[in-house]
């Protein structure tokens, strides 16, 4: 069976819209927080790695003169100051998407998501990498407007990341986040309080280049690639997470590569778990600048990246 009714063409991943995810069958399904994060996903208790004033203290205003806290330590207000330019930039501003991204390297940077990662399994002699016992340890850094190399229909095009949570030695593509600086809203396409479809559809084609990324990677030194792998990924949406597991299989990866409908009409579906507020009439537009969503936003991403890490482990096979 083949589609005809879907037109397919090269174009980078931030190019992407719902029309293409229709065009090589992938449907996105949404899942709640309390079946997407097991209760055990995250051993880690969030004011074990964040300072309780980043969870407590106001956001501050944009405006000149405004009332600031001065007995607030340096880190602490920079942090806030990252998110009141994410938070109040106005969405017309060509600089939204830059401080969204910014704020969203730093929010990583916060919970720990770069340093040092450790995984069962050994490694290659010669690879900079430390073997404790069956434990190999990841050097993981955290890199903003990261492009990775997204070939579609026979043609070498781009995936921009917003944020890229990158592997050293070997260099693999652990984590993709793209930012959406449209406006929120109750409702989109995607469901209530979600992204867009644009951004939805970009954050899927940055998993199928970081698909195509590290299996190049394998392949170079002499690994096979992998038949499937899930890749982590994060929309921004001003500053509320919504978070997704994108399942990259060798069939799609074919059918972008050649632009056409998967074989044996294959349908391949994301996984997908907004931030909402349990607070009933809360400001949609406020995200992270309201403590108490803030509060639930890093809890979720701290659990979201213990949930990633079990994804990294099939990337290493053979290391």
């Amino acid at each position: 069976m083949s589609d005809t009714t879907h037109s397919r063409s090269p174009k980078s991943a931030n190019e992407w819209t719902a029309d293409d995810l229709r065009a090589y069958n992938i449907s996105v399904f949404s899942v709640p927080p309390s079946k997407f994060f097991p209760s055990s996903s995250s051993p880690t208790s969030l004011n074990q790695v964040v300072d309780p004033a980043i969870l407590t203290s106001p956001c501050p205003s944009p405006y000149p003169n405004s009332e600031t806290n001065a007995d607030l330590p340096l880190h602490v207000e920079q942090y806030l100051n990252y998110l009141s330019l994410a938070t109040h930039t106005p969405p017309l501003d060509p600089n939204r998407e830059s401080a969204i991204v910014e704020f969203s390297a730093q929010t990583l940077k916060l919970l720990r998501f770069n340093g040092r990662e450790r995984l069962k399994g050994g490694a290659r002699e010669g690879e900079e990498r430390e073997r404790e016992g069956q434990e190999m340890v990841l050097k993981v850094i955290i890199l903003t407007r990261y492009e990775l190399p997204f070939t579609i229909c026979a043609t070498t095009c781009v995936a921009q990341t917003g944020v890229c949570l990158i592997s050293v030695r070997p260099t693999m593509a652990l984590l993709v986040l793209i930012v959406d600086p449209t406006q929120p809203t109750a409702v989109t396409e995607s469901g209530p309080n979600s992204p867009s479809p644009n951004a939805e559809a970009h954050i899927i084609a940055t998993a199928i280049a970081a698909f195509q990324t590290n299996n190049a990677k394998r392949s170079s030194r002499g690994l096979p690639p992998l038949d499937s792998m899930t890749v982590p990924g994060i929309v921004m949406h001003g500053t509320r997470p919504t978070f997704y597991f994108v399942p990259v299989t060798k069939e799609l990866e074919e059918s972008v590569l050649c632009g056409m409908w998967p074989e044996n009409s294959k349908e391949t579906k994301v996984v997908r778990c907004a931030t909402v507020s349990e607070i009933k009439g809360g400001d949609l537009e406020q995200g992270m600048d309201d403590p108490g969503y803030r509060r639930l936003a890093l809890e979720h991403l701290l659990a979201f990246k213990e949930l990633a890490k079990d994804h990294w482990q099939k990337l290493f096979e053979g290391f």
